[in-house]
């Protein structure tokens, strides 16, 4: 009856969360059970005390009658297990690793001889044999960080990503800095794994990035699930995930501080940490303060200036020799050859870091019990700055510039001119757009246009950029946890928690805005998300055979992208010519191909010496338009654009995921874990239909432009040689292109087991089958601008993958997951090994492809198919943070390969690397 209520309780309260709609997220703590058994007759043994041990956390129970022991909320650590009963040895088993989001089961035996008054049984705490999990999960604790830390290269000393790259299976590219460093876990792409820290989930819903810097401060330990991730885990990837477990504070307390500092590339770095608890561990606490500052030189001690000629990065167009501004790269009709700059030109120059974290427990004992709750309160903060070698001095090494000492000469010598901050103009008076006006009456508004400086540079437009000015992105998190976990007796618990998490990626490149071919990043690129989750869990042990877990939870976030790419306003028509009967129906008008005034396509300049629309530079000489025919109507200019320039995005991810779960253990060789899981993903777009300006701009794509019925490409009538007012040709189909509200939910199931099957305490067999999801990113799903010519950014990049409006229903990508262990402990030592080989099948997976290729923006379609098959294999002697020797081997062999094939119905038989290709 007991358990039963507590089911009822959870059921009602996940009831409750579904009303909603996410994530899981990931508890902290994991477990220890078992059975106390005769060592003779396997009979259980009722009444033993079992008490487990650590820095961490003591606590004791006593057997039921069955003889079964079940401790669910430990804190991460290595403990010692201890049973005392009357009339059996007394048995301590040291090295029992517990894990965060898992439960390992344990068989003890009891002998009644006398001539022994205690037992000690170990297979060592590092110890790869684990019968009493079924997850595939390689644990990293702070001593093995520390051994492993330069694993990841240079640029990854102070992350956890050299954790990471111990596991095998697990792929860290080497020296990789700054934020995001991208791991491939069992051949997977970047974004197919899922993060965690201390439970809360950071894979940002907008990118799946993981927008955590993933630094060592204060990680307990690091977890890699390459496989067998169970049902109800809460951090979700297709080909794994990372879990950074955090500090805990013990009794007795401790306290470090460490300084570093390297050459010849300047680095030095500060940490500070303290931990501590009362006697009897009702309030514990752990605070770290870091900070450190890198600089980095890339291929060897020159910076890689010998492949500068060669392989360095295209600066500006040269034609024998010369600087040949006149150059036609499109159609190449002249020799085509380039000024090589630096190697390293846009790679990161130097980061600066710094992190602090504070994890306070507080403990709430029970009245009519031994039991008590728990009370969780987490801060992270986390500030990261990027700067590149983008500067004019930086050009120094370009082919061309032997001599030459500074940038600046350098820039002159080989015709790239002195860089300048690229100004603007814009336009202020956002109450006129949409309005239609005589020539006159648009003269009077041109002090409406003023200049716009580039962003963050103080500077007027076109200013010189000082030649040390580097490129710089700014990276920055906060995470917020308060979590309640509630015992319900021994051998149950209920646990709540919530939190917020902002993050965001700033950058700034006036530099990279100059360059025609390189560049390190966006001219002003600004995301900010707030997100913010709740998640219930509930376990309970019903029988020694079974452990039930319930899971729910529901996480959704408010994101800005402003991709502002504001250089391009002066340039675009803010005021075509359109009729006064109907100036909104998409029809243009101006001087055509024929010299005659008539329909013409919006976009257009005007030709020289006729009417046609106007840039906001040429408001203030508007021409006047008396006397013209405009579809048998007179003619106006209509305000159809707003001064701005950007992608931009705030669609809302409504995520909702719940699971459950059966850990049963049939015999004390078997030991399955069965559940089920699903993932809703629901996604709010915003409104794109937002005015007579943007209806004007969607009907005009449609009146335009026609699509080749082989590409799928919307072609300009104009070029394929008819009149903007005739029917498409043969081979061409109108264009349809609308402003469809975009709201979807996707619903994924997913089934999962896995088990092992204990042959002796030193071998352990483990498979498990399970189906895997992934959020798709939410930057996918709808597309928008600030600009009020959305039409044309769509038609441009997505129309020939059959994308005919501004959202799309881009698929979440799932995954069937198969592997196969063999865990082995050599009898009589420290050293035990594991063996895995795996096979995962990915359908409907995201493809990436470029907008914006200098600067790395992209977008993603479900176009590809991927296979990844491989084995791993770890050694491992003794224990990194016990006295004597320890040595870890990790080995991985991967096959992966991916299948580009044909894009959705809507689509003109392309895929998405044929731009990459051409």
């Amino acid at each position: 009856r007991r358990s039963l209520r507590h089911i009822v309780t959870a059921l009602v309260l996940l009831v409750a969360f579904a009303s909603q709609g996410t994530w899981a997220l990931a508890g902290t703590t994991g477990g220890l059970t078992g059975q106390v058994v005769d060592a003779k007759t396997s009979a259980p043994i009722a009444g033993a005390k079992v008490t487990v041990s650590s820095p961490s956390q003591v606590a004791s129970q006593t057997t039921d009658a069955s003889g079964h022991f079940s401790f669910l909320t430990l804190s991460p650590d290595t403990y010692t297990v201890s049973v005392v009963k009357d009339g059996y040895q007394p048995i301590s088993a040291p090295g029992q690793i517990v894990f965060a989001d898992t439960v390992q089961t344990l068989g003890i035996k009891l002998s009644k001889s006398l001539k022994t008054i205690a037992r000690v049984v170990s297979t060592g705490a590092g110890s790869l044999v684990k019968s009493g999990t079924t997850s595939d999960v390689y644990s990293v604790n702070s001593a093995t960080q520390s051994a492993v830390s330069t694993l990841g290269g240079g640029g990854s000393l102070n992350s956890a990503y050299s954790a990471v790259a111990s596991v095998p299976g697990a792929y860290v590219p080497a020296n990789q800095t700054g934020y995001f460093n991208t791991v491939s876990i069992r051949g997977g792409d970047y974004d197919q794994v899922g993060y965690e820290f201390d439970g809360v989930p950071v894979n940002r819903s907008f990118d799946n990035y993981p927008s955590s810097s993933a630094s060592s401060l204060g990680n307990a330990e690091v977890q890699v699930y390459t496989g067998a991730t169970p049902a109800d885990s809460e951090s979700q990837g297709l080909s794994g995930y990372i879990n950074q477990v955090i500090k805990t504070g013990s009794y007795p307390g401790y306290g470090t501080a460490s300084l570093g500092i390297g050459t010849p590339t300047f680095y030095h770095r500060a940490a500070i940490e303290v931990g501590g608890a009362n006697p009897d561990r009702t309030f514990s606490y752990y605070v770290g303060v870091a900070g450190y500052n890198q600089s980095f030189r890339y291929v060897d001690n020159q910076n890689g200036a010998s492949l500068d000629n060669w392989v360095g990065s295209p600066m500006s167009f040269k034609i024998n020799g010369s600087y040949a501004p006149t150059v036609d790269y499109i159609t190449g009709l002249a020799p085509q050859q380039y000024f090589m700059g630096p190697f390293n030109y846009a790679a990161l120059s130097s980061i600066a870091a710094r992190d602090v974290v504070a994890n306070v427990h507080i403990a709430i004992p029970h009245r009519n019990d031994a039991g008590r709750d728990d009370v969780q309160i987490l801060w992270d903060s986390e500030m990261l700055h990027n700067l590149f070698y983008s500067t004019t001095n930086d050009i120094t090494s370009t082919q061309g510039c032997t001599g030459l000492t500074t940038g600046a000469a350098c820039a002159g010598a080989i015709g790239l001119g002195a860089p300048v901050y690229i100004g603007s103009i814009t336009w202020s008076c956002p109450s006129l757009v949409g309005g239609a006006f005589s020539g006159a009456g648009l003269a009077s508004h041109a002090g409406c246009v003023t200049p716009y400086a580039f962003p963050a540079s103080n500077a007027a437009p076109f200013s010189t950029i000082p030649n040390s000015a580097s490129d710089s992105v700014w990276n920055n998190q906060e995470i917020v946890k308060l979590q309640y976990t509630k015992e319900l007796g021994a051998a149950a618990f209920l646990r709540l928690y919530g939190y917020t998490y902002y993050s965001d990626w700033l950058q700034n490149g006036p530099q990279t805005t100059y360059a025609d071919f390189a560049g390190c990043c966006s001219p002003d690129y600004e995301l900010s998300s707030h997100t913010r989750g709740v998640s219930l869990l509930f376990q309970d042990q019903l029988s020694t055979q079974h452990l039930i877990t319930l899971q729910g939870s529901y996480v959704t976030a408010n994101s800005i992208r402003d991709n502002n790419s504001f250089y391009a306003v002066g340039g675009e028509i803010a005021a075509p010519i359109v009729s006064a009967s109907n100036p909104y129906n998409g029809l243009c008008y101006g001087t055509n191909g024929a010299g005659k005034f008539g329909a013409v396509a919006c976009g257009d300049a005007a030709p020289a010496g006729g009417f046609g629309g106007l840039t906001f530079g040429q408001f203030g000489t508007a021409p006047s338009l008396s006397g013209l025919n405009c579809g048998g109507s007179a003619c106006q200019y209509l305000l159809a654009e707003n001064g701005l320039h950007a992608t931009y995005n705030q669609v809302i991810p409504k995520f909702f995921s719940a699971s459950l779960s059966d850990q049963f253990q049939p015999s004390d060789r078997w030991l399955f874990n069965l559940g089920v899981r699903l993932d809703s993903f629901g996604f709010q777009g915003q409104n794109t239909d937002t005015g007579v300006a943007r209806d004007f701009w969607t009907n005009a794509f449609n009146v335009d432009n026609c699509v080749n019925n082989i590409t799928g490409v919307p072609t300009p009538k104009e070029s394929i040689g008819i009149p903007v007012t005739s029917a498409c040709p043969t081979g061409y189909a109108a264009a349809n292109f609308t402003n469809t509200p975009y709201n979807n939910t996707f619903n994924i199931w997913q089934p999962r087991i896995s088990g092992t099957y204990t042959m002796s305490p030193f071998d352990v067999l483990r498979f498990s089958v399970g189906r895997y999801v992934e959020a798709p990113d939410t930057a996918f799903e709808q597309y928008n601008t600030l600009q009020e010519n959305l039409a044309s950014f769509v038609g441009a990049n997505f129309y020939a993958f059959g994308r005919t409006s501004p959202g799309y229903p881009i698929q979440p990508p799932t995954s069937l997951n198969y592997d196969f262990s063999w865990e082995h402990h050599f009898k009589g030592s420290d050293v035990s090994f594991k063996l895995t080989p795996f096979l995962r099948q990915t359908q409907n997976q995201i493809q990436n492809f470029f907008l914006d290729q200098k600067t790395g923006f992209v977008s993603g379609l479900n176009a590809g198919s991927q296979r990844s098959q491989g084995v791993e294999f770890q050694l491992q002697k003794g224990d990194f943070a016990r006295n004597g020797f320890s040595a870890l081997l990790s080995f991985a062999y991967t096959n992966s390969y991916i299948k580009y094939g044909l894009l959705p119905s809507g689509a003109y038989g392309t895929t998405v690397i044929t731009g990459t290709n051409q």
